[in-house]
């Protein structure tokens, strides 16, 4: 398989305008394969190979008037590798037990350049003691981890069970942003000495009923996650094609939990789910230096946290032809940091004082979609099928925010701004077609 992300940003001010690119990509080679032929034991065994090709980052301005110099980080390229090996062991009809051991491994290669710092721990740009490069293909760093996983079912009655599962994870890549634009501008980086991979922790446990007649069924579950070595900029950080990214950025501990509930209805007339989600997501910086620490060392928000997330779908079926479905999304608006106030300085211009770091919120989120299907007659003879989708997204037209920004006039207040994708409600009309052979 092949994947790639591209991103390009534009900064149109009439003396700074730049444009931005950044880009990752992975080719994967991976197998799989189940071996079941002994008596309630079942194997899974399987490895991958990945290798990553990353442009952290370029920038370079738009016309000849603007004040921005061309600039570009050297390409990044690395390779990842695992084996993994799950047993799962049917111990009676009631009891399903699994245990799994992934082992991965990933090497960053070169061509390279590595900085050397007076202060490794808390690197700084003035405190840079040296150089070491690294020729095309050579290992600059690698990171080899365990990673176990395990779950249990218990089935309570014919129709309850009850799940129970850990796993550890290792990830490689890493993506920094910081949001203080309209537009995130993302980083993408591979695991180096100064960014080492990020290990999490998991715990979930999930109970499931179902009605006798699979007319229904209700999923309760939860989980718990806490995360090591995750990346955070420190405070009015640059990360824009930035040579020295490991003196903008801080390693910070992570945790999560949260409470999911699902109710689905899956037969009749009237089909649909609804679903209600709690979640948090913080953060933690350890340091004891005030230059690489956020908010004095005391846990803060991540920009993932939104406590509160609803979904709702509905479809109601007149016909095999006539179909008519509701969509409802509603989401707590995610963390932000933001200016909470002024001082004045000489010449009447204004400095602002901003919050604690994701302090404050972005509006909340809500939607609401309609789709009409009309469908095809079922005629036998007929060798392809089609249908109409005649749908309207975002029926009352919420202006939800993609982000709030902030701006400053000359002698005034910050200003916030917000800034949304789909503003208005939206009509979309969809043909689609299947062969079906007969």
């Amino acid at each position: 398989s092949y994947a790639a992300y591209q991103s390009s940003k534009q900064d149109l001010s009439v003396d700074n305008n730049a444009q931005y690119n950044t880009e990752i990509n992975h080719w994967k080679i991976k197998e799989h394969l189940t071996y079941d032929y002994i008596d309630r034991i079942k194997l899974d065994m399987g490895g991958s190979a990945i290798f990553y090709r990353s442009k952290p980052g370029s920038i370079y301005p738009i016309d000849d008037d603007s004040n921005i110099n061309a600039e570009s980080l050297p390409e990044e390229q690395g390779i990842e590798g695992a084996l993994f090996l799950d047993a799962t062991l049917q111990v009676n009809p009631k009891i399903t037990f699994s245990a799994g051991l992934r082992a991965s491994f990933f090497g960053l290669l070169g061509p390279g350049t590595v900085n050397q710092y007076e202060n490794e721990q808390y690197p700084e740009e003035d405190g840079i003691t040296g150089t070491e490069n690294y020729d095309k293909n050579e290992l600059i760093s690698s990171f080899s981890y365990l990673e176990p996983r395990t779950y249990l079912r218990f089935l309570l009655t014919s129709t309850q069970s009850l799940k129970f599962g850990y796993s550890r994870t290792a990830q490689y890549i890493y993506q920094l942003f910081t949001t203080d634009t309209p537009f995130p501008t993302d980083a993408w980086r591979l695991s180096n000495e100064y960014l080492p991979p990020q290990l999490a922790h998991n715990l979930y446990m999930e109970y499931v009923r179902k009605s006798a007649n699979d007319k229904w069924m209700i999923t309760l579950g939860g989980y718990y996650r806490t995360m090591e070595d995750l990346k955070d900029h420190i405070d009015f950080a640059d990360l824009t094609v930035n040579e020295y990214l490991e003196t903008e950025t801080i390693l910070v501990d992570g945790r999560a939990y949260g409470l999911e509930v699902l109710l689905n209805k899956n037969t009749g007339k009237l089909t649909g789910s609804v679903a209600y989600t709690f979640s948090r997501s913080e953060r933690k910086s350890g340091s004891e230096n005030d230059n690489f620490s956020i908010n004095n060392g005391d846990w803060y928000l991540s920009n993932y946290d939104k406590p509160n997330e609803v979904n709702l779908f509905l479809n109601y079926s007149f016909n095999k032809r006539h179909n008519f479905s509701i969509t409802f999304n509603y989401a707590t608006g995610r963390p932000v940091t933001a200016p909470i106030g002024y001082y004045d300085v000489t010449e009447g211009s204004r400095v602002p004082i901003y919050s604690n770091r994701n302090e404050l919120r972005i509006p909340d989120y809500h939607r609401l979609d309609i789709v009409y299907t009309l469908g095809q007659g079922h005629r036998r003879n007929k060798k392809w099928r089609s249908s109409w989708a005649f749908g309207i997204y975002n029926v009352y037209g919420r202006e939800n925010a993609y982000s709030v920004y902030f701006t400053q006039a000359p002698y005034s207040a910050v200003q916030a701004n917000k800034f949304s994708i789909l503003g208005s409600a939206f009509p979309a009309i969809t043909y689609n077609f299947k062969f079906t052979g007969t």
